[in-house]
């Protein structure tokens, strides 16, 4: 679970950035999909042998960070279609 999470720390930091500097909404996207992930690794590492109380807190937080990431992507790619640039390939 160590192995994953850094992993899929590392690639967001990689895929977040090419994401914003391509201004893709897809690969900004993606790569807080996986920030997700290495935090709910990362939080359920955490948690293990942790009481009730934590394990339902560490899940609340999950569920925050899923939700922040959907609306943040909806909230790009909204602004994408109302802004109706052309992408420009570069």
């Amino acid at each position: 679970l160590w192995i994953v999470l850094i992993i899929n720390a590392v690639f967001f930091v990689a895929e977040f950035t090419s994401g914003l500097l391509a201004k893709s909404v897809s690969l900004t996207g993606d790569s807080l999909d996986m920030l997700g992930d290495a935090l709910t690794y990362g939080i359920s590492l955490y948690v293990i042998g942790k009481s009730l109380s934590a394990k339902v807190k560490a899940a609340q937080f999950k569920y925050s960070v899923m939700m922040i990431t959907a609306l943040f992507v909806l909230g790009r790619a909204v602004a994408t279609f109302i802004i109706q640039k052309v992408p420009a390939y570069e």
